[in-house]
């Protein structure tokens, strides 16, 4: 997800200041939630902040050997993936709405809007309900 919110920080928002740093230096000032609120913000959309809010905790307890990581890794009484069929899909799918996603601000930019629009619609549409 991070190279999602980067990329597509980068297609529309990174001054060509902020691209060299990264290039050379390979550092970006802004937070991730700083990332996802530039991007949401010329587009005035709320969908990458959203994302955050959303999946933040989750992505911390797999980058960082947390539950949840554990609880994939462990089958029984042995290590080894554990991995149910919705799962796999739930990633496939989120993978897939990303590299959309990651497009769109290209889109946006410049001047595809028609298109911009349809992808955001999807994933309006493929956002998991509140409940």
């Amino acid at each position: 997800m991070e190279i999602l919110v980067r990329g597509a920080w980068f297609t529309c928002c990174a001054t060509p200041e902020q691209i060299t740093k990264f290039r050379d230096q390979d550092k970006i000032d802004l937070t991730f939630g700083e990332l996802a609120d530039a991007i949401d913000k010329p587009q005035n959309i709320e969908y990458f902040h959203d994302l955050k809010q959303r999946a933040w905790g989750m992505l911390n307890s797999y980058a960082h050997t947390g539950l949840l990581q554990l609880g994939r890794r462990w089958t029984s009484e042995k290590l080894a993936a554990s991995y149910k069929d919705g799962e796999i899909i739930e990633v496939l799918r989120a993978c897939t709405i990303w590299i959309l996603l990651l497009v769109q601000p290209y889109l946006a930019k410049n001047k595809h809007d028609e298109a911009s629009k349809k992808i955001v619609a999807l994933g309006e549409y493929l956002r998991p309900k509140q409940g």
